[in-house]
């Protein structure tokens, strides 16, 4: 484990209102193929690699990723946002990440972008950054919106197979990857070798186990318990969440040299005095709510082998917890990012 203390070090106060079918191998592009999806347990998942990623693709989970948000103060941000894109976003203080390749002078060449979920990341970075030539990003399921910006290009793809781009990167982006990818040491030897010297590889990621400083989260309650069994069913299916810690070391064994890691913390709900505190935990509350079922579904029903009924009746116990303003939970969120050496 790293010790790196988080940067949004502002104390945990509690706020006095605490109420609160399979294709081919090859690279498909987005535009000329059209991933279907299965249906399990009311939900869908992508047939592409079909049962290697817990996650549903469905208008559920892509409202979740892809809501409009109306509030005025967002449009000042975004237009169309998913609620981890603008939980990351307000993070590291309206940036879309950490490393120099999103200071708003950088123009790299070449940005590839690893698990693309929605798109809106590559989006906005492609708004963003005019100038860069190319912008791919990748994902297994093809729920990309069709009008993007001309440098913006999305391909259906496996991130864990051998790579084969016919030019390297200046920059390699993944965002809440961590129990997505089975080989790390593998994906960021892939990552290093697709980076021209001096590009940089970033991770935007969270610790999986929820925390308080306080004691007021227990391993008995509910949140915890649920975490904690995705946290198992994780391992068991081979792909565990890796702490920040964890992929500091992987990149530095990689070959990566400057690697940076910047700490925060993403409170369970509204309890926080603090403003920005308060702000991202309202955001985290509402990913939480919808999200829990598309977390825990697959991965409760095919690894561990519980009833899809069984899920639900124990989610809607951890919902009933979500808001508790008496727990002082939150959640370590993470960029690690490092540069290839100039050769």
């Amino acid at each position: 484990m790293s010790n790196h203390p988080p940067d949004n070090d502002a104390p945990l106060s509690p706020s006095r209102d605490s109420s609160y079918e399979d294709a081919p191998s090859s690279t498909r592009s987005a535009e000329s193929y059209v991933l279907k999806s299965y249906f399990e347990n009311g939900r869908t998942y992508h047939c592409y690699k079909a049962g290697k990623y817990f996650l549903p693709n469905d208008a559920k989970e892509n409202e979740r990723l892809g809501k409009i948000l109306r509030k005025p103060w967002v449009r000042q941000y975004l237009s169309n946002a998913d609620i981890l894109h603008v939980l990351f976003f307000i993070t590291f203080g309206d940036k879309l990440g950490l490393s120099p390749p999103n200071l708003p002078e950088a123009n790299p060449k070449r940005v590839l972008d690893v698990g693309t979920g929605t798109g809106i990341w590559a989006i906005d970075y492609a708004d963003a950054h005019p100038g860069t030539h190319k912008i791919i990003a990748t994902d297994l399921s093809a729920i990309q919106p069709e009008f993007v910006p001309s440098n913006l290009e999305f391909e259906i793809d496996d991130a864990e197979d051998e790579w084969a781009y016919s030019s390297h990167f200046d920059y390699i982006h993944a965002r809440a990857m961590s129990s997505a990818i089975r080989d790390w040491p593998r994906f960021l030897q892939q990552c290093y070798k697709n980076l021209t010297p001096g590009g940089y590889t970033e991770l935007q990621d969270m610790d999986v186990l929820p925390c308080s400083d306080d004691g007021t989260l227990t391993p008995e309650h509910p949140l915890y318990k649920c975490i904690d069994l995705m946290r198992i069913a994780t391992i068991k299916a081979g792909c565990p969440f890796q702490d920040h810690g964890e992929l500091e070391m992987a990149m530095k064994n990689a070959g990566f040299v400057d690697v940076t890691v910047k700490t925060f913390k993403w409170p369970q709900n509204g309890w926080p005095k603090d403003r920005k505190l308060k702000e991202m935990g309202q955001w985290n509350y509402l990913n939480l709510k919808k999200g829990i079922e598309g977390f825990c579904l697959a991965l409760f029903t095919r690894v561990l082998k519980w009833k899809a009924e069984e899920v639900h009746a124990f989610l809607a116990g951890v919902r009933e917890n979500l808001d508790d303003g008496g727990i002082h939970a939150y959640w370590t969120v993470f960029s690690v990012y490092g540069r290839k050496p100039l050769e």
